[in-house]
């Protein structure tokens, strides 16, 4: 790169400019492609521990991810992979759910049971992370906090899930 010092009306003089042109960084990949992929090669048992927030923080490792509101974006847009990987795991369960009411005592329902405890969560959550949100209400810190909140609770939500469902052998 030149930087250009003086023109006169013959010529320009001109000097090489000292700092190289930094890199472009990689493109970041898909993130739910990515997370998925790193569920399927993670061992089962530890498979949620070792790959939430990975993406995030590949994000966060790009320019402007470590401001405030590129930590903010990055983790809501790996939350969002989450929330679809929670809703998987709630149509599978939902289905085994249904077919457990075929043979459930009359007056009691698996799926209805489910369907409570998925708005009794979604509740809690929506509670939980706007007191921690509110807690930071003048601070920048506020988005980071409440959208850290939805995602840790989503990540332990569809972790019990998940090994609630291969216990009872909804899946696989």
């Amino acid at each position: 790169m030149w930087t250009l010092f003086a023109t006169l009306p013959f010529f320009t003089i001109a000097a090489a400019d000292p700092t190289p042109p930094s890199p472009e960084p990689p493109p970041l990949p898909e993130p739910e492609a990515w997370v998925r992929q790193c569920l399927k090669d993670a061992p089962p048992a530890t498979a949620v521990k070792d790959c939430e927030k990975r993406w995030a923080n590949l994000c966060q490792d790009r320019p402007q991810g470590g401001t405030t509101m590129g930590i903010t974006g990055c983790i809501a847009t790996e939350l969002k992979v989450w929330e679809t990987l929670l809703a998987e795991v709630h149509v599978k369960l939902d289905a085994a759910a249904k077919s457990y009411d075929e043979y459930t005592p009359e007056g009691y329902s698996v799926q209805r049971s489910l369907n409570a405890s998925k708005k009794a969560w979604e509740a809690f959550r929506e509670a939980q992370c706007d007191y921690e949100y509110t807690e930071y209400i003048e601070g920048t810190m506020r988005s980071i906090v409440g959208v850290g909140c939805q995602f840790s609770l989503t990540t332990q939500r569809y972790e019990y899930l998940l090994n609630h469902g291969r216990r009872q052998n909804h899946f696989e």
